[in-house]
């Protein structure tokens, strides 16, 4: 079994990550697992590291391998022998588990599935040729994850087009849309499809919910994918559920505006006149409401009042008479 430890010491391993490219390139999960190895110094287990991180175990075992490219880990031998594991699926993420072992056995895959003009075309859109650990990425996502050529060029098109040209990248966001079920070229056309359209608004979402220019949260992503191409609202309905929000947390909560704005939308509202007609309804029907509560205590009030006098009225009357029996003459 294979162990997993920080190179040297923390300041040594982490000492120039700061400063490093390898952290503005690192995903949310890369630095999840980071921090998990971190508190223990080391692991072996990837099941319990996953549950850690909260991450799946491909996302783990790729966050690994970039940690260790990164040369922040470093590969060692376990102390003791490990029991026998159960045997288990093979899991996928990491250029060097992805593809075949070797230069010479890519070469004969890619000669097998005739993959020369793939790659050549997604190192045309990459601008630039490929190394061999790249060419063992795209080998990769074909034969372990079984996407084929066209799925994979659109891939490497659309992180060409956002700036995203290393295939560190393209394998990160492949193994993430395997894990979520977008397999075919088809399904990841809908999604590109969506993400293009979120990303227009992208910029004036992060500025009103005061997101800056860290990378977004799956979270937050999946909200503003929601709000603008499922929902297909616009700025102006998404900045009255901003106002409601901070107006009743004092502060910016992505979630909770996402709350509001589905409750909208089930509610059958697409333009901002129609939201603000439901507001108007609800206001009158809590009016409402509110009145008629208000009139039914203050009738109980009056009820509970009056029942008071007339026991009053009796008590007082009972009194008055056992008071003249009382004084009434013995011969009588």
């Amino acid at each position: 079994m294979k162990i997993y430890t920080l190179k040297n010491n923390i300041k040594d391993a982490l000492g120039n990550l700061p400063n490093s490219p390898f952290l503005m390139e690192a995903s949310a999960e890369d630095l999840r697992v980071l921090l998990v190895i971190v508190a223990g110094q080391s692991t072996a287990d990837i099941k319990a590291l996953a549950q850690a991180s909260g991450c799946s175990q491909a996302r783990v075992k790729g966050a690994i391998a970039y940690w260790e490219e990164c040369g922040v880990l470093v590969e060692g031998e376990p102390t003791e022998t490990p029991a026998p594991a159960t045997p288990q699926k093979k899991g996928m993420l990491s250029s060097r588990d992805l593809a075949p072992r070797g230069e010479d056995e890519n070469a004969a895959y890619i000669t097998a599935h005739d993959m020369g003009e793939l790659i050549d075309e997604c190192q045309r859109l990459m601008g630039r040729l490929f190394n061999p650990t790249e060419i063992a990425v795209i080998v990769g996502l074909h034969e372990q994850l079984h996407l084929d050529f066209s799925y994979i060029m659109t891939l490497v098109s659309y992180c060409a087009r956002r700036g995203k040209l290393t295939l560190r990248y393209v394998e990160r966001m492949a193994v993430g849309l395997y894990d979520d079920g977008i397999d075919t070229t088809e399904a990841l056309d809908q999604h590109l499809k969506r993400l293009e359209m979120a990303s227009s608004s992208e910029g004036k979402l992060r500025r009103l919910f005061g997101i800056g220019e860290r990378s977004l949260s799956k979270t937050e992503q999946a909200c503003f994918v929601r709000w603008i191409c499922d929902f297909g609202f616009d700025m102006d309905i998404i900045g009255l559920a901003y106002d409601m929000t901070v107006d009743t947390h004092q502060k910016a909560l992505v979630k909770y505006a996402d709350a509001i704005l589905k409750r909208w939308y089930d509610a059958g509202c697409r333009t901002l006149a129609q939201v603000e007609e439901l507001l108007r309804r609800e206001t009158e029907q809590k009016a409402k409401t509110y009145t008629a509560k208000s009139k039914q205590k203050k009738v109980e009030e009056e009820s509970c009042e009056s029942s008071f006098c007339t026991d009053d009225f009796f008590a007082r009357a009972l009194e008055r008479s056992y008071g003249k029996i009382e004084d009434k003459p013995e011969d009588e």
